[in-house]
């Protein structure tokens, strides 16, 4: 079930190795985010925020649970075709650490690879993905 978060929700949330709520907390709490939360099984599988930044569209990012099941993928996936058409959202676009194992998520939920910045943050390779509406 996906909701509205809470900041208590961070007490049912263990992160995997690609999210940090900690990094987060400034947009998880900023009023300019939405900002939800999917539980399964009591607990926090992921958190999910976004913002619009300019006309139809929309920056976003995940926070994925160390124990998430695939199966939450296809929920996600369904959310993210939903809301975009719920918020008449154009685009959507976020960024990830440069890794295989992002690349095959972000393809799966139904993002396009844009490019790669090369050491953007912590001396790490970022790759921009994007969903674009009605092209995907």
């Amino acid at each position: 079930m996906i909701k509205p978060f809470k900041l208590e929700d961070l007490g049912y949330f263990l992160p995997n190795k690609f999210s940090n709520p900690d990094i987060a907390l400034d947009q998880l709490v900023d009023p300019d985010f939405e900002v939800e939360s999917l539980w399964y099984g009591g607990t926090v599988r992921a958190i999910l925020y976004f913002r619009n930044y300019w006309g139809t569209c929309w920056l976003g990012a995940f926070l994925i649970a160390e124990d998430f099941p695939a199966k939450l993928a296809v929920a996600i996936r369904d959310h993210i075709r939903a809301t975009m058409i719920k918020k008449n959202a154009s685009r959507l676009q976020t960024e990830s650490v440069s890794c295989d194992e992002l690349t095959a998520w972000h393809k799966f939920l139904g993002f396009n690879y844009e490019g790669t910045r090369e050491k953007m943050l912590f001396d790490r390779d970022y790759d921009m993905w994007a969903i674009i509406r009605g092209v995907n």
